[in-house]
């Protein structure tokens, strides 16, 4: 591993950090247990014989910040909280005395998608010897129980769930881990994979994914090998005292094969969890597995496809018993960090350096929770680019630890406008490369994958003193669709369009005369040669992908007509031709029709032609 760039020296004395703050340069503040102050008052009554209560942070009602999903209640209460924007909450739970979601004691995990592809994240809750629950959000907090119509009413005892479009026809399918005999039900993993009708078809035997008596309790979806399709790993319960073993399958055309052996990840341990992140900065996937007390596991993995244990170099194995966990910057130094929640002991929680060992600052970071914890999640709460954490303390509150450190290091987050059904781009990777002589970062989009929980589809990059961002490469699923941005500044929320949406100004799916009237409107405005910096909310109009809007990109948008420079498009007349004159004189990019660079009687006889013809 290469060394971190740091800001200042990392003083490793909890008595000091936490009177300090922070490093005498600006180092890492401390975290805030803010649950009440924020909205957030839930107790967590329930849930040890489930093995915890699950959570969830993402944007429940499409305005943009992540909102707070909980169970565990002793009524068995869904606890819905909507997010303000700056962190505060508003508690949704009930509608007047009405709960919007079935109460139930038997709740167990949380995740979330837009299975019906309409825009919004539907919520499907996964329940303990009872059928899991599908809510369709129909927005403005309303909420309809479709399970017994969509075919997701498993009836295991089911842990966590997670979701990706795993035959590449638009749609999400979801994967159900059940933890196959406990109370003697035999009910096995399930794989439901999405009809695009609102209903869902049970393949996991089908497509080779089923994993006959394993007692699974966590899966992931994430692209190992690269090829833009959506591989599993399974995290299986007992690995360590039985044949059981963790398991990874490869996506070949929607079908899996168990390549486990060959990758080295069979991890013989009672995984309880999986953090998927890039801790070293090699460029692939690396997983941390939470364990019972003979240590947690960390496989980084190799540019052969291959994973190295490297739990005893890492300094993170802890010997406890783990369950949650994530990889996220948590300071912004654009390497990977890692927390760790636990039963029986303290939550843990681990500073990455640049090299091994990471450091424990989990006390100095005020996040060291005492007592028993199963689930967290993690998202910017408060907007202001650092990454908060919700943590299920088991027989309390909910806590919400609120990062202080987002003043102090530059920041991007980026969502992901996904293609056809897959609106929220889920199987998205986003690559991060800065001036500050690093490899670049690299993130995906996910629906589930922690431990019953669900984190936002916004994914984060700390960019340490960046200013900007050299390169942006983001690969859509399946497709291997991709673009590459440049020049785009740190310390913006960024949407990241598909290449079809490119020009779309108004976002209704297709680029017509309004999107054309709306951009040459946008380039009068602005003298016709001067280039405006991309900003949030306009990036579909970068078609060059350079971070600015001029001429260049109306070029490559394109017009149904050569001569139609003006708007409103679709109507030849004056404009046009004072419009074209004006960029010829100037030698605006608009007049070059042959697109050769050069101003002449060529792309003068264009326009003409094109005038006298009326064009199509």
């Amino acid at each position: 591993m290469q060394s971190k760039l740091s800001k200042c020296s990392f003083i490793m004395v909890s008595v000091l950090l936490a009177s300090a703050g922070e490093c005498a340069a600006g180092g890492p503040q401390p975290f805030q247990e803010l649950g009440i102050a924020r909205g957030i008052n839930y107790p967590v009554d329930i849930g040890n014989l489930q093995f915890g209560s699950g959570l969830g942070l993402f944007d429940i009602d499409g305005d943009g910040d992540p909102d707070a999903l909980v169970i565990g209640a002793a009524d068995g209460r869904v606890g819905l909280y909507e997010n303000d924007g700056a962190g505060f909450f508003t508690d949704r739970t009930y509608d007047g005395p009405t709960p919007r979601m079935a109460k139930h004691t038997d709740y167990s995990g949380v995740s979330a998608a837009d299975y019906d592809g309409d825009g919004d994240l539907d919520i499907y809750l996964s329940r303990f010897g009872a059928p899991n629950t599908l809510f369709r959000n129909d927005g403005n907090w309303i909420f309809t129980d479709v399970t017994a119509a969509s075919g997701l009413g498993d009836v295991g005892h089911a842990f966590s769930t997670v979701w990706a479009d795993c035959n590449a026809d638009g749609w999400l399918d979801v994967y159900v881990c059940n933890r196959t005999f406990t109370n003697a039900d035999p009910t096995e993993n399930g794989f439901y994979e999405n009809n695009g009708d609102g209903t869902f078809t049970e393949k996991a035997i089908d497509v080779g994914i089923q994993r006959a008596g394993d007692p699974t309790l966590v899966a992931t979806f994430f692209d190992f090998d690269f090829d833009s399709d959506p591989d599993l790993y399974l995290g299986t319960d007992k690995g360590a005292l039985t044949p059981f073993t963790n398991h990874l399958f490869e996506n070949l055309d929607g079908s899996f094969i168990n390549i486990t052996a060959m990758t080295g990840t069979e991890a013989n341990v009672d995984c309880m969890g999986i953090g998927l992140g890039d801790v070293d900065r090699n460029g692939r996937f690396d997983m941390f597995l939470t364990n019972t007390p003979q240590g947690h596991v960390l496989l980084t993995g190799n540019p052969d496809g291959t994973f190295t244990d490297q739990s005893v170099a890492s300094g993170a194995q802890e010997f406890e018993i783990g369950w949650g966990n994530a990889f996220f910057d948590f300071d912004n130094d654009s390497w990977d960090d890692l927390y760790i929640v636990q039963t029986g002991a303290n939550n843990a929680f681990y500073r990455n350096p640049g090299s091994f060992p990471l450091d424990n600052i989990g006390a100095a970071m005020n996040v060291a929770t005492a007592g028993s914890s199963y689930c967290m999640a993690t998202g910017d709460v408060d907007n202001d680019g650092d990454i908060d954490l919700l943590v299920s303390k088991q027989s309390d509150r909910i806590q919400l630890y609120i990062n202080n450190e987002g003043s102090t290091r530059n920041w991007a987050k980026f969502n992901v406008v996904g293609q056809d059904a897959n609106t929220f781009g889920i199987g998205a990777q986003v690559r991060v490369l800065t001036d500050l002589a690093l490899p670049p970062q690299m993130r995906e989009v996910r629906a589930g994958h922690n431990y019953k929980a669900m984190d936002p589809t916004t994914v984060h990059f700390g960019l340490d003193d960046a200013a900007s961002m050299n390169e942006i490469t983001i690969v859509w699923p399946n497709t291997a669709d991709t673009r590459v941005l440049t020049g785009y500044p740190a310390n913006r929320t960024w949407t990241a369009y598909p290449p079809e949406s490119i020009g779309d100004a108004d976002l209704d799916g297709d680029v017509d005369g309004i999107d054309f009237d709306a951009i040459f409107d946008r380039h009068v405005n602005l003298n016709g040669r001067t280039p405006e910096p991309i900003e949030p909310g306009i990036e579909m109009l970068d078609a060059d992908a350079d971070g600015d809007f001029d001429a260049d990109d109306i070029l490559l948008i394109g017009t149904p007509c050569p001569s139609d420079v003006a708007a409103p498009i679709g109507v030849l007349d004056l404009a046009d031709i004072n419009t074209f004159i004006a960029a010829f004189l100037g030698q605006d990019p608009l007049a070059d029709l042959t697109g050769e660079g050069i101003f002449d009687l060529a792309d003068l006889g264009l326009f003409i032609a094109g005038f006298n013809d009326g064009c199509p």
